[in-house]
């Protein structure tokens, strides 16, 4: 019999979907939207690795509702997050 780890209560909203959606999702903070990412890329096409991202909000039955997707690529998302400054820095943009 495998021992179980308890898990501690009550869990937050954030931890509640996160657990529902799974890993390859960026939450809003906001709103009741998320970003979806895929399993795997859908490749190198010369201008980086592409990735279909969709951007995904739930229905009224609290069903996963896509709203659109977006090609990224990776390359893309990691130096738009290289760019970003945190918090201590007085220039945010």
């Amino acid at each position: 019999m495998m021992k179980k780890t308890p898990i501690p209560l009550p869990i937050t909203e954030y931890k509640r979907t996160k657990n529902k959606l799974g890993p390859r999702y960026v939450e809003c903070m906001i709103t009741n939207r998320y970003l979806e990412f895929p399993k795997s890329s859908i490749g190198h096409f010369g201008g980086g690795e592409f990735m279909d991202v969709n951007v995904m909000t739930f229905d009224h039955n609290d069903c996963p509702r896509k709203i659109c997707g977006l090609v990224l690529t990776r390359e893309q998302l990691l130096a738009a997050l290289s760019a970003c400054a945190g918090p201590e820095s007085q220039d945010n943009k």
